[in-house]
């Protein structure tokens, strides 16, 4: 058992309380424990077991319950608070019960890669010819998924798995060699989703030569998509646009010609839902590499805006993060993460953060 199941225990106990009988037992033996955002840890298969007294006396029965409990980080008391409104009661996690392919793709290029090893709890599996690996018998709920390969940097991500299904999500893996291989001062963005919506797009905004630093709507901001694929001086780039499910659609930005970092200014990146009958809150992913640093991920569920768009609609566009590069070359990260509907997706229209924002950055990185 990690120490993250140890600091957790009397946590689950209080909140389980209301859950469950007394006479219980919790058991983190066959527990798993995982980031899903910046503020929530999950943890899994969380073994309950309770005695049900007999109606007339005699002996009881015994009832095991599985229960997957997010955790929230509260910065005040620098705790993990349980969060009850996310208890889940999970099935057993020795029951055969959900279905997935994990293909892996090269994030510049869009290739499959060959013999990754892709890992979901004690089961591990490698890519075969087209990319894909396959696995059964896996317990329903938000597992993690970690996928390695030589010559690529390694990521894991929590993916919603249900008993039954057969779904198919991609992870598409950042270079670390060749031609491909970021440099130090570098910004690479990843997007990736599922099968459905079929067609995704990036859309990055920022400074061309010039632009006012504050970051605002100015006429003079860059906007890379699928129809306009890199900039007049080549500092941003829309590597790989995908238009067939999966991803990866993919974003290089490096330093002017002659800078040894980004051109200062605001940069603004947004997904925008193109094509397809499903929403972009299922499986859609970004993946955040800012040189040598660790990657970034952002995830649309939770987005603000989502509960306000009518009829039961998700929006067609997730506008999921900020970064601010100042003169010195650093970089501070900004979450927006609003979901709202537009078809106007010019350098101008996207969403970003209201003017005067005193929003603090959740990262201030600088990659020499």
């Amino acid at each position: 058992m990690n120490i993250l199941k140890y600091i957790t225990a009397f946590a689950v106990t209080a909140l389980l309380s209301s859950h469950i009988m007394a006479e219980t037992l919790i058991d983190f033996s066959t527990a798993e424990a995982f980031a899903i955002d910046s503020n929530t840890v999950q943890i899994n298969n969380i073994r309950v077991t309770v005695e049900v007294p007999a109606p007339f006396g005699g002996r009881g029965q015994i009832v095991t319950v599985y229960y997957d409990v997010p955790f929230e980080f509260d910065p005040v008391t620098l705790h993990l608070v349980p969060n009850a409104a996310g208890i889940n009661t999970a099935n057993n996690p020795d029951t055969d019960c959900a279905n997935l392919q994990v293909i892996v793709n090269n994030a510049v290029d869009g290739t499959v890669i060959t013999n990754a090893t892709v890992s979901i709890g004690d089961q591990s599996n490698v890519t075969n010819a087209e990319g894909l690996a396959s696995f059964t018998g896996l317990p329903s709920g938000s597992r993690e998924i970690s996928v390695a390969s030589n010559d690529f940097t390694g990521i894991s991500r929590a993916v919603e798995l249900t008993c039954g299904d057969n779904s198919t999500t991609a992870f598409n893996l950042n270079p670390t060699v060749g031609i491909q291989a970021m440099t130090a001062n570098d910004v690479r963005i990843v997007l990736n989703w599922g099968e459905e919506p079929v067609d995704l797009d990036a859309h990055l905004t920022g400074p061309e030569p010039g632009a006012v630093a504050s970051g605002g709507n100015e006429a003079d901001r860059f906007h890379i998509f699928w129809w306009n694929t890199a900039t007049s001086d080549g500092v941003a780039v829309l590597d790989v646009d995908d238009t067939t499910s999966y991803g990866p659609e993919t974003v290089t930005v490096t330093p002017p010609s002659g800078s040894s970092h980004l051109r200062p200014g605001l940069y603004r990146y947004t997904v925008y839902q193109y094509e397809g009958m499903s929403t972009l809150l299922n499986n859609t992913s970004v993946d955040l590499y800012v040189g040598n640093e660790p990657v970034r991920q952002f995830h649309p569920q939770g987005a603000s805006g989502a509960a306000s768009l009518v009829d039961g609609a998700q929006g067609n566009l997730w506008t999921a993060f900020e970064f601010e590069v100042d003169s010195t070359g650093v970089i501070s990260v900004f979450p927006v993460n609003i979901l709202s509907f537009d078809n106007n997706i010019d350098s101008g229209g996207v969403t970003r953060r209201s003017a005067g924002s005193n929003q603090e950055p959740v990262d201030i990185l600088y990659a020499d």
